[in-house]
């Protein structure tokens, strides 16, 4: 709700909500921007490097979507799978010993506020 609020005083509230209603933020705040440095009255020169700009923009974003979007290789996630297995020992074993040392440590420091013998 903070960026929503945000929003609204920045932009206006019809902007915000085109902006907050899109299918696709990113990409209706570049369309956003272009109609705004389209409306500024600069020279065409500078226009035009700032158009450049947000190409550039829009290109990146595009190709961040589609790493998003793409699935990961059968290959890859078993080859990260069988290498997790690998390092398992290594990161469990020491986790392991930890988890364990401070369930002894409760578990005597429950036992003796109940003074029972950790035997029964």
């Amino acid at each position: 709700m903070k960026f929503a609020g945000e929003l609204r005083v920045r932009l206006g509230e019809v902007n915000a909500l085109r902006l907050l209603t899109a299918p696709n933020r990113p990409l209706q705040a570049l369309a956003d921007l272009s109609y705004t440095v389209n409306a500024l009255p600069v020279d065409e020169k500078r226009r035009v490097e700032m158009d450049k700009s947000i190409v550039l923009l829009n290109d990146a974003l595009e190709t961040c979507e589609r790493i998003f979007a793409s699935p990961v290789p059968l290959v890859y996630t078993r080859h990260t799978a069988r290498q997790g297995l690998a390092a398992c020992p290594r990161l469990l074993l020491p986790s392991t010993c930890f988890m364990c040392t401070c369930y002894e440590y409760h578990r005597g420091a429950r036992m003796k506020r109940l003074q029972v013998s950790p035997e029964s």
